[in-house]
């Protein structure tokens, strides 16, 4: 999914909307820095991979939303759609790399 938003940036981007095209690439690296560090430090390390795949549609979805923010006489349904899902994961994703991993002073064994 990465490698579609990645051509669908060089695509656009030679279009004219380059401006799309930053805040797209701005939202894949700051995505990839979020699961990074959450597979590290968090405590939700199994919901890595979910949040790959979400960083790869915010990417698009703001590239689209961005796009086609002054097209065909205004924002459609599937647009009001794409923001609020891109909303939800945005949130989802600073939420769950906001949780950090307690580090006991404790042993399991000694429990």
């Amino acid at each position: 999914m990465m490698v579609v938003v990645i051509s669908s940036n060089f695509r656009f981007s030679s279009d004219g909307g380059r401006m799309a095209v930053v805040f797209s690439v701005g939202t894949l690296i700051a995505g990839i820095f979020l699961v990074i560090r959450n597979h590290r430090l968090g405590e939700f390390k199994n919901l890595s991979p979910i949040m790959l795949m979400q960083t790869a549609y915010l990417s698009d979805g703001i590239l689209c939303l961005i796009g086609s923010w002054g097209s065909w006489g205004g924002m459609q349904i599937g647009a009001y759609f794409t923001l609020a899902t891109v909303i939800v994961y945005a949130a989802q994703m600073v939420w769950i790399s906001c949780q950090k991993k307690t580090i006991s002073a404790v042993k399991p064994q000694e429990l």
